[in-house]
Order: structure tokens, then sequence, then C-alpha cells
């Protein structure tokens, strides 16, 4: 949205939902700071750009933190 007082100022856009690279499912920015892997402030998670907030690095980081496979919260990731 433009600012009126300057002409030709834009905010870049802000996301309501992304997806989470450790659970690979899409979650509002503020559930982003409950993850192990991100970092940074609301505005970064908004932006969209992972490499401004998120550490994870799929195939190498675990998904899970001693959760017992028997759980249902194991269950979904």
């Amino acid at each position: 949205m433009s600012d009126p007082q300057n002409p030709g100022t834009e905010e870049p856009p802000r996301l309501r939902e992304l997806r989470c690279r450790r659970v690979d499912r899409r979650i509002t920015p503020e559930e982003h700071s409950t993850c192990p892997y991100c970092f940074g402030r609301l505005s970064a998670v908004e932006s969209g750009r992972y490499e401004r907030f998120c550490d994870y690095r799929p195939g190498v980081d675990p998904i899970v933190f001693g959760f017992p496979d028997e759980t249902d919260r194991e269950r979904r990731g």
C-alpha cells in the first residue's frame, strides 16, 4: 500500500501463512516463533524470505526433539 505522504513508496507484502520447512505445512508467522530453527523478528518471517529467519537444513536437521515414537505429536511431525 502506498504512503499518501510519500507517493511511490510501498510497504513490502506481509504473508498470513507460509510453509514451515521442518514440518512441511503452512503455518502463521506467529507459529514460526515456536520452531527451534526460526529466529529474527516477525517482520522477517512475514517477508517469506527463509534466509532471513530459518536455519533448518532439510535432510540434515531433525524434525522432532525427544518425543516418544508412540505419541500423537510424533505422528503429526
